[in-house]
């Protein structure tokens, strides 16, 4: 970030051709990309290239064949030492409110497209007069589209809805869904239908109208239908994803088993015998407040004072941009769409001009709106529009810029976004890619500080990006 009270732009498309050279004099002001950037004098740059790692993030621990491929996310409001489903046993559960969750980072293995079965107890502190999400899979960019599947709470009885990028294939409702009460949920898809079992007995089976399309991108969530902001209230335990149709037999055997006070044979032994994908217990005790959490150091003029935080659940020392300019071993900070960023004491407040800078990679898989860099309600910058697009928000305007995403999966790429008070400039790999016009004496002010990677970019919290950040 710099902070330049000339009235000038910074050169951005040399110090994008830095990061391509190594003492060369083609670029006047600086042998590599670090000296280019400090030669323009930032107030912020933080290289991210810090190898210790925050602290763990607060997770919900899979028991199943993915192994920690597949763990989950407690969102900091998830209260997860609540009262249990399975009768006569200690064992806790997760408590949800509010949009609080358990997300699960993508993972295809845990969408297959053919026969699965998913199940969970589930217990409602309230009804609702819409339908809220307690186990869901679904991608939902916006239109029709309903790719993956999802247990709903429709107020007075269950669904297992499947759907595709046209809107469901098949919703299977019944049994009653009352207030104070555990209930035994599984949803089977055979491959021809949709079938909801509750508390062990077949309460519907609804053959498909169309094929059923898997979800292609976003987590699978616990307590929530997060796609549609469908947020169930009440406590979820013993949740679990199997690669095949179980037979009614066996879900018949998990649900007396979970009510039986002495059973022959644990519960958990008896998911573990039927090979979950996922098995997600959700008995975790709460985790303690992370201590002191690493530093992203800056390296521009304000020095110290303008480090940056690690937080809990990203990565640190992940591979950074491989290009000469950067150095050998160069490093970057990685995201996983669900939890954790890079927070800053940073401001952008009142600024009448800025240059924001930094380097971006995300692979197939990827957030639909994952923040970048930028301050909430002032300057917001990421992907947007189930990621098709870069938005860069501009308070100051009251309107934003789009461009479609213009990088390769897997391919480093160069945004900055430079304002002058008569326009806003959004450059991709130092070429000019959108303009707003308009004159701004200020760029504004907000009650937010500048992060990286989400955490406090689009939105307060969340919007974690998926994929990696390098040179800001």
């Amino acid at each position: 970030m710099n902070r330049n009270k000339e009235s000038r732009c910074l050169a951005v498309s040399a110090i994008f051709a830095a990061a391509f050279v190594a003492g060369s004099s083609a670029i006047s002001v600086g042998a590599d990309y670090q000296s280019t950037v400090l030669a323009n004098n930032p107030l912020y740059y933080w290289r991210l290239n810090e190898t210790t790692q925050p602290p763990p993030a607060d997770v919900a621990h899979n028991l199943g064949t993915l192994g920690n491929a597949a763990d989950g996310f407690y969102s900091a409001d998830a209260t997860h030492d609540s009262f249990g489903a399975l009768v006569g046993s200690t064992d806790t559960a997760a408590s949800f409110q509010a949009g609080a969750r358990v997300s699960v980072p993508y993972n295809p293995a845990l969408n297959p497209n053919s026969p699965f079965t998913v199940e969970c107890w589930a217990y409602k502190f309230e009804g609702s007069g819409y339908p809220l999400g307690v186990f869901s899979s679904i991608q939902y960019i916006g239109g029709a589209e309903r790719r993956g599947w999802l247990i709903y709470d429709n107020g007075t009885q269950w669904q297992f809805r499947i759907g595709d990028g046209s809107g469901y294939v098949a919703t299977a409702a019944g049994g009653a869904a009352n207030v104070g009460e555990w209930y035994h949920l599984v949803g089977v898809f055979d491959g021809a239908n949709a079938i909801l079992y509750v508390n062990g007995v077949e309460a519907a089976k609804v053959a498909i109208s169309r094929p059923f399309v898997p979800n292609p991108m976003l987590p699978t969530e616990i307590g929530t239908a997060g796609a549609f902001g469908r947020h169930f209230s009440g406590v979820v335990d013993e949740a679990a994803i199997y690669p095949t149709a179980l037979p009614p037999a066996e879900i018949l055997a998990h649900y007396q088993n979970g009510i039986n006070p002495s059973p022959s044979t644990p519960y958990n032994q008896l998911v573990l015998a039927q090979n979950p994908l996922g098995y997600w217990r959700l008995n975790e005790l709460a985790s303690p407040p992370p201590g002191n959490l690493p530093a992203a150091a800056n390296l521009g003029s304000a020095g110290a004072a303008g480090n940056g935080s690690y937080n809990p659940g990203m990565q640190a020392g992940a591979a950074g941009a491989p290009f000469v300019g950067f150095g050998a071993n160069n490093k970057a900070a990685a995201f996983n769409g669900i939890i954790g960023h890079v927070s800053t004491p940073a401001s952008l407040n009142e600024l009448a001009q800025f240059t924001v800078m930094g380097w971006i990679k995300r692979s197939a898989a990827h957030s639909t709106r994952g923040g970048y860099f930028g301050q909430n309600d002032l300057l917001e910058m990421g992907d947007a529009d189930g990621a098709k697009n870069v938005e860069v928000w501009v308070n100051a305007y009251g309107t934003n810029m789009k461009i479609p995403y213009p990088f390769r999966d897997d391919e480093w790429g160069f945004l900055a976004v430079v304002g002058d008070g008569t326009k806003t400039i959004l450059y991709v790999n130092g070429e000019v890619a959108a303009t707003l016009a308009g004159n701004a004496p200020t760029y504004g002010s907000s009650s937010y500080y500048f992060n990286i990677g989400g955490g406090g970019i689009f939105n307060a919290t969340g919007d974690v990006f998926l994929g990696s950040i390098d040179e800001v």
